[in-house]
């Protein structure tokens, strides 16, 4: 019997990376670094991470990826992906440094993100912006003791929202919230009544949802990561055979829930583009492999496989979105710092001569059970693929 035929996903489909997730519980602070330029506050990580014992090689986020530093590398690095969509964090503290309702705002944290948007735009990339994903301004923690004070920290949260509604939604129609339901709802709310009919914009939130397997037979090693990656010869640490097959697998769940069970995933955000931890930077996540002394990106063949698997199975792989119906936002604001606009010579292409040739082992995946049956597994599967 022939193997059924499978639809494409559709042309509007969106796909492309996310820098982050609540296991690394700091999506900005774990890749922007530049932790006290260009009027950054404190968020809670900064001190914690530096607190001994709490990480496990004692490293902290001053550095982290180096991307507000180098973010026209990771978008040039994104266009090279082809990607059409891209999923990251407004740090609340680098805005606000303060983080009240009361306090100033830095203009020169807009700018950053501003400048950085109109860049994704330009590329053809749709941005999706997350509002706070864990790295509390330090000051409401110390002020009122952050989110235990849920009178406080719902309106200063709501506080932030706005400000980045009113600074960044004339271009960015796609933001999500994480589950603290009550200062989301404010959120909601916020964008609802006062932006969505002028801007035009969508506002939903991230729910994760994981699905664990054990690695071997040792009760204490469990989840995904690569096991042992940072210790590897970076030859081998490219080829990540293991979570090539993790991805080979979401991405069927999420082809067959879309085509068989007809569920509507409209996006979906491998997690991550660069490298996340959750304590320290033993760790290893992401389909780039950067060298923390170099800050040099390395796509690695996870990188390739979903390149190439949404290239096979997008009806229009080479299809920018659609831009918003705004021109591009001119700021009169200049940086002080010329942090953010050094060129760097940390590079990365996905036809470097100075990478090994990237085989990813074939994997042949097990029986699927009929259709009637596995439904609403199927349905989990792409729901964890699209929250990763």
């Amino acid at each position: 019997m022939a193997a059924p035929q499978f639809r494409k996903l559709p042309a509007d489909f969106l796909w492309g990376f996310a820098t982050g997730k609540y296991y690394s519980h700091r999506l900005s602070f774990q890749i922007e670094g530049s932790a006290a330029v260009d009027g950054r506050g404190k968020s809670i990580w900064d001190d914690f991470s530096k607190t001994p014992g709490k990480t496990q090689d004692g490293r902290n986020g001053d550095v982290a990826t180096d991307s507000y530093r180098l973010w026209r590398e990771d978008l040039a690095l994104l266009s090279q992906y082809g990607i059409k969509a891209y999923r990251f964090s407004i740090s609340w503290s680098r805005i606000i440094p303060l983080g009240g309702r009361g306090d100033p705002i830095n203009p020169l944290g807009i700018k950053f993100y501003s400048d950085f948007i109109d860049a994704l735009l330009q590329r053809g990339i749709t941005p999706f912006v997350t509002l706070y994903h864990w790295d509390l301004p330090q000051a409401l923690h110390d002020r009122y003791g952050g989110w235990l004070n849920k009178d406080e920290i719902v309106k200063d949260y709501a506080h932030y929202a706005k400000v980045c509604f009113e600074a960044f939604g004339d271009r960015v129609k796609h933001c999500v919230g994480h589950n603290l339901i009550i200062a989301h709802a404010h959120a909601v709310q916020i964008y609802r009544e006062q932006f969505k009919r002028t801007q035009g914009g969508q506002i939903g939130i991230t729910l994760n949802g994981d699905w664990q397997m054990p690695y071997d037979d040792n009760p204490e090693k469990n989840g995904f990561a690569v096991k042992g990656e940072n210790d590897m010869p970076l030859e081998q640490a490219l080829v990540d055979t293991d979570r090539v097959n993790y991805f080979r697998g979401t991405t069927a769940a999420l082809l067959a829930a879309v085509n068989e069970d007809g569920v509507d995933v409209r996006a979906y955000f491998p997690w991550s583009k660069l490298p996340a931890s959750a304590d320290g930077y033993l760790t290893r996540f992401g389909v780039t492999y950067v060298d923390y002394t170099t800050q040099k990106r390395y796509p690695k063949a996870s990188a390739k496989f979903l390149i190439q698997w949404f290239k096979d199975h997008h009806e229009d792989p080479l299809a920018r979105p659609p831009a918003p119906a705004v021109s591009l936002s001119k700021h009169a604001v200049e940086r002080n710092s010329s942090s953010s606009s050094e060129v760097s010579t940390a590079k990365a292409s996905l036809a470097d001569p100075d990478l090994p040739t990237l085989k990813t082992a074939a994997v042949e995946l097990p029986t699927r059970p009929k259709p009637r049956k596995t439904a609403f597994r199927r349905w989990v599967s792409a729901f964890v693929a699209l929250c990763k």
